[in-house]
């Protein structure tokens, strides 16, 4: 699993427009996350900071991925596009028996992850399990996003 210093890997993860076998693409209710516009490789190249985050709010080991994913999703209402931010699930099924390509392509092992690069897609802050909001605005803020 990568840390921090490391290159995050990109790769084509699930978007609106190819759910790369991936149904649900999101399993947040009532709609699914806006964090599914652009590949992870692409968000990589926008020259930005990502935040990326694996976790599967519909069924979560931890129960904590839910609230991770909605306390992303109001700290990028406040970002706007200083920053790029990305969701995976981890089961590419709806019946949770799958493991999606987001897992197995950084070799995971819990939910929920966050991983926060600098611009040049080196991880700066990797968040696992267990964060708040506070948190994820500090790890922003370790690439200059605040």
């Amino acid at each position: 699993m990568p840390g921090i210093n490391d290159e995050l890997p990109g790769f084509d993860s699930p978007t609106f427009d190819d759910h790369r076998g991936v149904e649900p693409i999101c399993t947040r209710q009532p709609q699914p996350c806006r964090f599914h516009s652009v590949t992870l490789r692409e968000a990589l190249t926008r020259g930005v900071p990502v935040a990326y985050l694996v976790g599967t709010p519909a069924h979560c080991e931890t129960g904590t991925c839910a609230p991770a994913l909605e306390g992303l999703i109001e700290i990028a209402q406040r970002v706007g596009d200083r920053a790029m931010f990305i969701h995976a699930e981890v089961y590419a099924d709806d019946a949770a028996t799958v493991i999606a390509d987001a897992v197995t392509a950084l070799r995971l092992t819990f939910e929920p992850v966050l991983f926060v690069t600098d611009a040049n897609g080196v991880i700066a802050e990797r968040l696992d399990a267990v964060f708040d909001a506070q948190e994820v605005s500090d790890a922003l803020a370790s690439v200059g996003i605040n």
